[in-house]
């Protein structure tokens, strides 16, 4: 396994997972850091890939 990636979140993201409750939110963080340690050996339907610098992008569940 190669180096975890780093996840930039965006302010509306961000605003979006702390309006979660606690057990939604901790759904998507293990998805996140799932996603992070295995982002190079993941295909469809966990990530896409993106045009321009990111080469792969999340495409993660939405919580229940």
């Amino acid at each position: 396994m190669g180096a975890r990636y780093e996840i930039e979140l965006e302010a509306e993201v961000q605003q979006w997972l702390d309006s979660l409750p606690p057990a939604d939110y901790l759904r998507v963080m293990k998805l996140a850091v799932f996603l992070a340690d295995h982002a190079e050996i993941l295909g469809e339907p966990q990530t896409r890939h993106l045009r321009g610098k990111a080469t792969r992008a999340a495409v993660l569940p939405t919580p229940s």
